[in-house]
């Protein structure tokens, strides 16, 4: 019952047409056991070729193979250059002898190349299910691959000569993935459709610029969450991503800018991308690109649950005169949000924040709305809906670029506001009221009321006009005003109000009324000039207490001056207040002398 093949073992058999070799050095047949026993042993069956250092192989009664268990340099090849290593492997077969399912073990790595590209893996242990197509002719083919522990995947694609696009890769880590594999009758072969990755997953892409103005510049995109759930599309090309438990979307540029978003839950979808040409042929047409054409690009990604995101942008040694004092120092600010629910899309570059959102930039501004949208590319913002806004001194210090573009006080300065549109490049900020409530600005016991409020971080400067309905702005100062110097609020209502803390002047323009207590100014227009900036002493370096708030030096009111007060009326053309003396000098023209009217002593007029 026993036969022994001593060496040089050559077995052909052919099945409807298709022809298998199977080789040994040495092969036992035995009858009783109904099992092969083959050392050295090789299989070559159309396209594929396998071998291993031992194999039994156990036989039905009718002779076909039941089970192959193979041990030592398992190795199986196919002529399209796919390749799978593991130190055993046992497979299941059906009556025709065909796979049913492969339970690799030992360490498995996998490799795959092909024009332009290569695919390699590694697992401590996987199992390959397969079963029987229609389109083969009642032979099986691959349907699931399972791997497991310390698994990794990567794949790698050549650049394109003559475009933008360089070597791009991808690769997956996990400690378990399942694939699920659909036939692809047109590539006469299967492909994958699904991957399921757990036990904490990682999906790193790079992207890397092969000309233009960005060449040598390197893109990483890392995915990763609790589980993740990719789906494929014909070529096996990504499509889509799910992601559940503390997802992350993190991209890298090799010229020092991050972003960074993490969430509960993920979704993403992805989409091709042809790279732009680069350069023109001898001939003077555009050079022909060689090779894979097609970029795998992020097209939407949403993120709910705890929301984090987190932008570090790249230093830019020199900047232009137009851009925000941030970047002109090349010092750029990190910036972080939070909210319930993220939504980017690629094709406008904006990502919209919802669910009780809030951002923060550096140490200079913190921002609450209903909903944020950022842009990416831009780095602009917009809110809307119950805007709140911050600006702080940072803490440490940094000059006039650092400085709050407040009202030429001390301390924070705080927004409200209905909606605000944020440009970053020019640093300017214009925050929106509504049409029954105005913006309201404050920094200490100073504020400003405006449907329009308008911040300029680059030049220290706001500005605040109306809806031109009339002297809409208000701005309120604290400040030792009249002879006996005694500290009051002073407001101040105009139709527009420009204000630079770098000359410390704030003009107003349009009806303007200056009220303080009993007294009141009114005039077509006013310049009102603030005292000098003071630090007080003992202050701690960088710290904002120490600056003194504003004072009220001097003011200026022209056109058709009026001024009252308890029992007395001025009018003239021109009026000037000086806070050090207390005095009010009321001037007039040659036509129109100015007049004061007093109940008790009656009418005065003068050329001054």
């Amino acid at each position: 019952g026993v036969l022994v093949l001593a060496s040089l073992v050559h077995i052909t058999t052919t099945s409807k047409g298709k022809t298998a070799t199977i080789g040994a050095t040495r092969a036992t047949l035995e009858r009783t056991e109904m099992q092969a026993l083959l050392s050295g042993a090789t299989l070559d069956y159309e396209t594929e070729h396998a071998r291993a250092d031992q194999a039994t192989v156990d036989l039905r009664k009718d002779g076909t193979a039941e089970r192959i268990d193979a041990k030592g340099h398992v190795r199986i090849s196919t002529n399209q250059g796919a390749t799978a290593e593991s130190a055993t492997a046992v497979i299941e077969l059906n009556g025709k002898s065909q796979p049913l399912q492969a339970d690799l073990g030992g360490g498995v790595t996998f490799a795959q190349a092909k024009t332009g590209a290569q695919m390699q893996g590694s697992a401590d242990a996987g199992t390959l299910v397969f079963v029987t197509a229609a389109r083969a002719g009642g032979a099986t083919e691959l349907r699931r691959a399972e791997f497991r522990r310390n698994v990794r995947f990567t794949e790698q694609t050549a650049g394109n000569t003559g475009n933008t696009a360089g070597p791009t890769s991808r690769e997956l880590t996990a400690q378990t993935v399942d694939v699920e594999f659909a036939s692809a009758p047109a590539r006469r072969r299967v492909e994958a459709r699904k991957v399921v990755a757990e036990g904490n997953p990682v999906m790193t892409m790079r992207q890397a610029t092969a000309h233009g103005a960005h060449a040598g510049l390197e893109q990483t995109t890392r995915i990763s969450g609790d589980e993740l759930v990719a789906t494929l599309g014909a070529g096996s090309v990504l499509r889509e991503m799910d992601g559940t438990g503390h997802t992350q979307i993190e991209n890298v540029s090799s010229d020092g800018a991050r972003e960074s978003s993490e969430g509960d839950v993920l979704r993403a979808t992805f989409g091709q991308k042809t790279p732009k040409e680069s350069g023109r042929s001898s001939s003077g047409g555009k050079r022909k690109a060689q090779g894979p054409r097609m970029q795998t690009v992020l097209q939407t990604a949403q993120q709910d649950g705890h929301v984090v995101l987190t932008e570090i942008p790249a230093k830019h040694p020199s900047s232009s005169a137009g851009e925000s004092s941030a970047n002109r120092s090349g010092a750029a600010e990190p910036l972080t949000a939070w909210a319930d629910h993220a939504e980017y899309h690629a094709t406008d570059e904006v990502l919209s924040l919802t669910g009780h959102p809030r951002m923060r930039e550096g140490e200079t501004m913190q921002m609450s709305a209903e909903q944020i949208a950022y842009h990416r590319e831009t780095q602009d913002a917009e809110a809307s809906g119950n805007v709140k806004a911050t600006y702080t001194q940072p803490a440490q210090g940094g000059g006039r670029g650092a400085a709050v573009p407040g009202m030429g006080g001390a301390g924070p300065v705080h927004v409200i506001a209905e909606r605000v549109a944020m440009h970053h490049a020019t640093g300017q900020a214009v925050f929106q009221g509504t049409g029954q409530e105005r913006a309201r600005m404050w920094q200490g016991a100073n504020s400003l009321l405006a449907p329009r409020i308008e911040v300029d971080r680059s030049k220290d400067a706001l500005k605040a006009w109306g809806n031109g309905g009339g002297p809409e702005v208000l701005a309120n100062f604290t400040s030792a005003m009249g002879a006996k110097h005694e500290s009051s609020l002073v407001s101040i209502g105009s139709q527009r109000l420009d204000y630079s803390d770098t000359n410390r002047q704030a003009d107003f323009e349009g009806e303007v009324t200056a009220q303080h207590g009993a007294e009141a100014i009114h005039a077509d227009d006013a310049v009102v000039t603030l005292k000098p900036e003071e630090k007080t002493t003992g202050a701690a370096p960088g710290a904002e207490a120490g600056k003194r708030g504003s004072e009220i030096e001097q003011m200026v009111a022209m056109g058709h001056v009026v001024v009252t007060q308890p029992g007395r009326r001025g009018e003239g053309a021109k009026l000037v207040y000086t806070a050090d003396d207390g005095q009010y000098v009321l001037t007039g023209t040659p036509e129109a002398q100015p007049r004061l009217t007093d109940r008790v002593h009656g009418t005065t007029t003068g050329a001054a």
